[in-house]
């Protein structure tokens, strides 16, 4: 939700999101979103009581599926400014999230750009950007 300004909670964004997909197409949630139609969560512990092995294991299944896109998360808020309340001015706030995901895209190896030259003077006469969608991505950095 780059550039919408007013407080949202997180499942109103999810449940605005959601209605532009099919109702087939499925998500991985966290326990916070656990009994949203189109989303996978983990089972969360009963009161008092013990998940069973195959809850456990399914719960750690689902994890390990998440666990790229909290990786993502934590390379965004590497930059301070995602982490505080925005102070610039509100017509700032969507360049910068799209410079920081950019930052982060090439970061990753995910945003590739090309630096085109002159062959004459060798001054840059162009950038091109492609992109790479990798199973693997280098979150790692």
């Amino acid at each position: 939700m780059i550039g919408e300004i007013g407080s949202k909670s997180d499942v109103q964004i999810l449940r605005q999101r959601l209605a532009k997909f099919h109702q087939e197409q499925g998500f991985l949630g966290d326990k916070a979103y656990e009994g949203e139609f189109q989303l996978t969560t983990p089972k969360k512990k009963p009161k008092g009581g013990e998940l069973s092995k195959e809850e456990k294991e399914r719960n750690s299944w689902l994890s390990s599926r998440r666990v790229v896109v909290e990786h993502m998360i934590r390379l965004l808020k590497v930059f301070k400014v995602m982490q505080e309340k925005f102070r610039l001015r509100k017509g700032r706030y969507k360049s910068l999230i799209s410079t920081v995901c950019g930052l982060v895209r090439l970061r990753i190896n995910a945003l590739i750009l090309s630096i085109i030259k002159c062959s004459e003077s060798g001054q840059v006469i162009e950038v091109k950007m492609s992109h790479c969608f990798l199973p693997e991505l280098n979150l790692e950095v």
